[in-house]
């Protein structure tokens, strides 16, 4: 099982954080679950690896934040959105984990999961 936190690059605290939590409750090894990160296993493009990415998971954890939830167009955060849109749009399991007042623009992207 692979599983892909979307984050805005600002929000790499609260990433690592999760990701701690996340490796304390889950036995990664029993599991073979994998956390996809850009630091280790991006090759090329880079926005065309992270929907790449996105697809090859089971599951996208994507970081609601105020960092990433208000964004102005041709803004890098705005990754977050199109990460998540993908993963709706290819049928991930989506497990939004968030810190702010989720817009709705981005409880359309996310559907009738409640956060």
């Amino acid at each position: 099982m692979r599983i892909f936190i979307s984050y805005c690059s600002a929000d790499q605290p609260i990433k690592d954080v999760l990701f701690t939590l996340l490796k304390q409750k889950i036995d990664f090894d029993s599991y073979d679950i994998r956390v996809v990160s850009m630091d280790t296993d991006c090759a090329g493009d880079w926005a065309e690896w992270m929907i790449s990415a996105v697809k090859s998971c089971d599951i996208v954890i994507p970081l609601l934040t105020a960092n990433s939830m208000y964004v102005r167009e041709g803004d890098g955060r705005k990754r977050v959105f199109e990460e998540t849109r993908t993963a709706r749009d290819t049928d991930k399991v989506l497990v939004p984990f968030a810190t702010c007042t989720i817009p709705d623009e981005m409880i359309a992207h996310i559907g009738s999961y409640s956060v």
